[in-house]
């Protein structure tokens, strides 16, 4: 501490012990409304996020309005054609004459499960293609999203020109042929056949297979018509594989060939050779 000749000399601070005091306590009084500044500052800025969020959350769920209604309304529109299959077959019983309420009096509805079940029954196949047990659900997915818009969507509207009521002997060569497929793709491509980057490259080719040797493999020839409908594109693909639980809003007619399926499935593996069939392809696997 500096020596002073006189008191005087000395700061006011140093002199006047109370008042250095009373001015501590007010740099600290200082300190604390800063504290509580900062404070109120920082309560401020999280009560604006707090509000940004909530009106991002606001504006979600109005932009989220109009899909929901349009889940609703083809829920309601899945329904109707459920309720409309069921009316046809209580007018047919009724006039027949006959009153049987099992299922499988509707020869139309078992034809459209039994042709959705085998066509299912040679994608599985073809699925598991090697005796080391890998599998080709990737390969699979890029065949249904051509055989879902051109034949699963014309069996279940109807179209019996479409219908497999049992497995044809060409089945057999159908799966034979995907897996070598499949092995070709598996050694050409390190990446599975369902991402960004890899779809372009395989969709073309798969799909024209499918259309030039897999169908007329199994109808016994190519219809022109098949070339119009439009693939599903991956984005739709991989909502049918990951969401099962939006299936009957985003791919009601799909969905319910296999409900169908579910529905018929005693009568269809008694009278398709389904069971036959799997265990035959299961015993001709691609060995590695």
């Amino acid at each position: 501490m500096p020596n002073y000749s006189t008191d005087f000399e000395a700061p006011l601070l140093e002199r006047d012990q109370g008042l250095k005091y009373r001015w501590e306590r007010i740099l600290g009084a200082q300190k604390k409304l800063r504290s509580t500044i900062d404070q109120m500052q920082d309560l401020m800025r999280r009560i604006h996020k707090m509000q940004d969020q909530y009106d991002t959350s606001v504006e979600a769920f109005i932009a989220e309005v109009p899909n929901a209604m349009r889940r609703e309304r083809k829920r309601l529109e899945s329904l109707v054609r459920k309720l409309e299959w069921e009316n046809s077959k209580l007018q047919k019983q009724i006039k027949s004459g006959k009153h049987e309420e099992s299922p499988a009096v509707n020869k139309d509805d078992l034809n459209r499960a039994k042709t959705i079940a085998i066509l299912d029954g040679i994608l599985f196949a073809i699925e598991n293609w090697s005796t080391d047990g890998q599998l080709a659900a990737d390969f699979v997915i890029v065949c249904q999203s051509i055989l879902f818009p051109i034949i699963y969507d014309k069996v279940m509207a109807g179209d019996d020109d479409y219908y497999i009521t049992s497995v044809p002997i060409s089945a057999l060569e159908v799966v034979s042929r995907g897996r070598e497929y499949v092995k070709y793709f598996r050694e050409e491509i390190d990446e599975g056949l369902t991402t960004d980057s890899a779809w372009p490259i395989v969709c073309d080719e798969i799909h024209d297979w499918c259309l030039n040797d897999f169908l007329p493999l199994l109808y016994g020839a190519r219809a022109e018509d098949w070339n119009a409908a439009d693939a599903f594109s991956l984005s739709q693909m991989l909502q049918w594989r990951d969401q099962p639980q939006s299936r009957i809003l985003d791919f009601p007619r799909i969905q319910d060939a296999m409900d169908l399926v579910k529905e018929h499935g005693d009568v269809i593996r008694e009278s398709t050779g389904l069971p036959e069939f799997t265990k035959q392809t299961l015993q001709t696997r691609i060995e590695l």
